[in-house]
This record gives C-alpha cells, sequence and structure tokens, in this order.
C-alpha cells in the first residue's frame, strides 16, 4: 500500500498469477509489472493523492472454489469478499494483464 495525502477511495493496481502452461503470458508478466510499478513510485518518493494498493491474486475471473486449489480465489472473490470495500469505494481497479502478449493495449472503463 502507498499512503495518499488524503483519505481517499483507493486506486487498486493487481497483476495475477495462475501460470498453468504459459506462465509468462497468463501472467507472470503482470505480477511482475505490479511490483514494478509499485517499486517504481517508492523509490521516486512519490505520493499520490489517495491511497493505492497494489496486490496480486491467483486467477484473473471467478477463481476455483469448493476445490482442492482453494487458494485459486480470484479478483472477483478478492473484491467481493476478501476486500469488499474496494467493490464500492475504489476509484480503479486496475488489473494488469497480458503484458508478456503480442497484441494491443486494451483498455475498458
Amino acid at each position: 500500500m502507498l499512503p495518499g495525502r488524503r483519505r481517499d477511495s483507493p486506486i487498486v493496481v493487481a497483476g495475477h498469477e495462475d501460470a498453468w502452461f504459459q506462465g509468462a503470458i497468463d501472467d507472470a508478466s503482470g505480477v511482475a509489472a505490479t511490483l514494478g510499478l509499485a517499486k517504481a513510485l517508492v523509490d521516486s518518493g512519490y505520493a499520490p493523492e489517495g491511497l493505492m494498493v497494489f496486490g496480486v491474486h491467483c486467477v484473473e475471473e471467478y477463481g476455483i472454489q469448493d476445490s482442492a486449489f482453494d487458494w485459486c480465489i480470484g479478483s472477483w472473490w478478492q473484491v467481493r469478499h476478501e476486500h469488499a470495500a474496494w467493490g464500492s469505494r475504489a476509484a480503479l481497479y486496475f488489473n494488469i494483464e497480458g503484458t508478456g502478449m503480442h497484441v494491443p493495449l486494451l483498455v475498458e472503463i
């Protein structure tokens, strides 16, 4: 977490790792980008307006609930249950996905 100057709605930046078959594409590169962004902001002394949260989760979708792999909770579970305030209060949830792929950047708002 990178504290902000104001108590404000957080900006959440996250990558995921499910890495079953093509780890760099899905999505170890997103995790590396998330960690690199967090480190660059901290090293630069950047003080955001509001709280910034950097996270890593397993599986970007719903995850695998009620299975032997219960740690694969996914970003949906993370926002809906584990950190419910993010879903209702977050100013932005930026999911870094597919940085290891050779495709154009897609930003959905």
